[in-house]
């Protein structure tokens, strides 16, 4: 398999140590199904790409840009958890990649979930396949196509869940969102995109959005006082009305 085109290989070996807590929350490290991160690995700039190779010095994964060596490339960790490879000579030019294009099962804030109308690119949260193994699981988060909502999906072809339609202030179906005081929702479609994303009111505190394994959407909020993230809310609100989850007992 060529890894180097797989985008489940985006959650290589980034810590997200936020307020420098190593422990808060930590980045797969894996780099696809089948290919993990062991011994020594390196991860450098190579010909206008950032390149991830083995011990053996083997390339196992690129961000295979269309590059020119003469080009002066860098690689930016931002405080807001994204990873962008970016032009060093103009830093202010729209980012060559940026790891908020490939979320995986993490939605931070800044970052879009929502749909490319250019080159129909879906940008959707994934769930892991278990809490201990980071590799693609069954259910997944994405944009309606034809509505302002969001939908949750089991192995991407049975819809079970809806947020609602989007009001300008909550989803319908979320009610918890009216007792929101954190973060500010906004919602843009152009003739280019259409996408969701959120800021935080106060820019100290640490949030995050999860399509955990269980196929539940989870808004979780980092305690400092217990070292642990607490869920504010989780939507479907039982997991038996998750597919499948509670066999014949599944209910929409």
């Amino acid at each position: 398999m060529d890894v180097r085109n797989n985008p489940w290989i985006m959650p290589f070996v980034i810590f997200l140590c936020f307020s420098l807590k190593p422990h808060v929350s930590l980045g797969a490290d894996t780099i696809s199904a089948n290919s993990s991160l062991s011994g020594d690995q390196t991860l450098r700039i190579s010909d206008g790409n950032l390149a991830l190779f083995n011990e053996s010095k083997i390339l196992i994964w690129s961000t295979n840009l269309s590059s020119s060596s003469s080009r002066s490339v860098e690689a930016v960790l931002g405080n807001d958890g994204n990873l962008v490879l970016r032009d060093g000579s103009n830093p202010s030019l729209s980012p060559l990649w940026q790891s908020f294009d490939f979320p995986a099962d993490t939605w931070l804030p800044g970052a879009k979930v929502g749909l490319s109308k250019i080159n129909n690119r879906n940008t959707r949260l994934i769930s892991w396949k278990s809490k201990d193994n980071p590799a693609p699981g069954l259910f997944s988060l994405e944009l309606d196509p034809n509505q302002s909502q969001y939908l949750i999906f089991w192995k991407r072809s049975i819809q079970y869940w809806t947020s609602g339609e989007w009001n300008g202030q909550i989803f319908s179906l979320v009610p918890e969102m009216r007792l929101n005081y954190i973060y500010n929702f906004s919602y843009v479609s152009n003739d280019n995109e259409s996408y969701f994303t959120y800021s935080m009111y106060n820019s100290t505190v640490i949030s995050r959005f999860v399509m955990d394994d269980g196929g539940q959407i989870q808004q979780q909020t980092w305690s400092a006082s217990t070292n642990a993230w607490f869920l504010f809310w989780s939507q479907p609100k039982t997991q038996c009305e998750v597919y499948a989850y509670c066999g014949a007992f599944w209910k929409l």
